[in-house]
């Protein structure tokens, strides 16, 4: 059986390459991806063979109109050259391209409130797979056959970090001080819809917290790595290219984060995490912030500030869910049933 992963963002290549991997021990596995933010540099990391469909480079509503489309056309070519028998993705233009080609799909997603994204998609995918945190009743009303959504208990970031067993050599290769405390920060997203253009909020945190702490702050371009160079030079450390991100979450003191995946990443990981994320707080945030004593959400940096030295004294376990994996892969071969 041929299965393809539509990679558009870092998170989806993350996720699917887990999946992939045990998929492709009965199966051949294809991956497209789009061109953003850092997502062709970790399927490259990977060493994953990947055919790039389309870029994401427009903040504005047409400009993103503009992309969609033709990744959707881009997709239909290839999905008749390829001919795969299922099509995994998270409601990209290959759900379309995929209905319109009669070819099974599956579309993974934790984010609620991409309303617009839903409604034009879910009707048309085969089988959708949400996290419980979303309630059915908002599946429902975004269009959604509760006959053809499968919903998981934990987050999607337990789905791909479960088995993953972290590697001290990043800690090496980004010339870590083990004697003293590391913070991992995660900038705004510039082209997210919920970033408009402010300095963002991680920069008043870093000013107060630089001299104290080792800093890594994981930047999303090349050009935003050179904006917090300006600022604050050699008093934190910028990775020059991608590096393994989850092992770094793994042995930091605590993470600070203005986007929401790597936030949960660190919680799943065992790191005390602040979430600084500006957006609408998602279902998923929404159920660690009530059920966690070491995830937290504030957008106020002078809370960040005094409450950091105590929060990263909340170190903890691994949420661990070996079988939840087991139970996507089987949900998305399902479609052929």
């Amino acid at each position: 059986m041929k299965i393809l992963f539509d990679a558009e963002t870092p998170p989806d290549v993350l996720l699917f390459s887990a999946l992939a991997k045990d998929l492709e021990k009965e199966h051949e596995i294809l991956f497209t991806a789009r061109d953003f933010s850092e997502t062709i540099q970790l399927l490259e990391k990977k060493k994953i063979p990947f055919q790039i469909i389309g870029r994401h480079k427009k903040k504005n509503s047409i400009g993103r109109a503009y992309e969609q489309i033709y990744r959707l056309l881009k997709a239909i070519t290839y999905l008749r050259k390829k001919k795969p028998d299922i099509c995994v993705n998270r409601f990209s233009p290959f759900t379309h391209a995929s209905y319109l080609l009669h070819i099974p799909s599956v579309a993974i997603n934790d984010n609620e409130k991409a309303k617009l994204a839903l409604r034009v998609a879910l009707p048309f995918t085969t089988k959708a797979i949400f996290p419980k945190a979303i309630s059915k009743d908002d599946i429902k009303e975004l269009g959604g056959d509760l006959d053809r959504v499968y919903f998981y208990e934990g987050i999607e970031e337990m789905i791909y970090l479960s088995d993953f067993e972290p590697d001290k050599k990043v800690l090496d290769e980004l010339g870590i001080d083990n004697s003293q405390k590391l913070i991992v920060m995660r900038p705004e997203q510039p082209l997210a819809h919920y970033f408009h253009g402010r300095e963002g909020l991680l920069k008043p945190v870093i000013r107060k917290l630089r001299f104290e702490n080792q800093i890594v702050v994981l930047t999303r371009s090349e050009e935003q790595r050179r904006e917090y160079l300006r600022e604050f030079g050699s008093d934190i450390i910028i990775p020059q290219e991608v590096i393994d991100a989850p092992s770094l979450l793994y042995y930091a003191d605590l993470f600070i984060g203005a986007h929401g995946t790597m936030s949960r990443e660190a919680w799943v990981l065992g790191t005390p995490t602040i979430s600084m994320y500006s957006g609408d707080i998602l279902a998923v945030e929404k159920y660690l912030i009530e059920t966690s004593d070491r995830y937290y959400h504030t957008t106020d940096p002078n809370e960040v500030i005094n409450i950091y030295k105590d929060f990263m004294k909340k170190k903890g376990e691994r949420m661990r869910n070996p079988k939840l994996k087991i139970q996507i892969i089987e949900q998305i071969l399902s479609v052929l049933k």
